[in-house]
């Protein structure tokens, strides 16, 4: 049973790294900063900022969001409990899509 389990993770670890090896059209094998639906990404590797981001947006105030039931941790990997509504908006995700490439995991 060991051996099954170790085997379809081994098999998810090498299909989920497919894509990002072959790149966008490049060399296989090549690893690259960013994927494209189509065509090469849009962004370069050091892009400051979105285009559609407002750099001189103000800062600050107050976010108040309601919800319904209520939660009895913080913790976002939890086993058991509840999470709060929003918890996700507390953290930065390491990667984020673009809003103005086309995405195939919005589709």
């Amino acid at each position: 049973m060991k051996r099954v389990i170790i085997s379809l993770f081994l098999l998810f670890l090498w299909s989920a790294t497919g894509p990002v090896l072959a790149g966008n059209g490049a060399e296989p094998d090549k690893w690259s900063y960013a994927t494209a639906l189509t065509g090469t990404p849009k962004y370069p590797l050091d892009f400051p900022n979105f285009d559609y981001v407002n750099i001189n947006a103000p800062k600050g105030g107050r976010v108040r969001m309601s919800s319904f039931g209520g939660f009895d941790t913080f913790n976002p990997m939890l086993p058991k409990g509840e999470a709060p509504d929003g918890m996700g908006l507390i953290y930065e995700s390491l990667m984020a899509s673009s809003l103005d490439e086309l995405d195939i995991s919005a589709m």
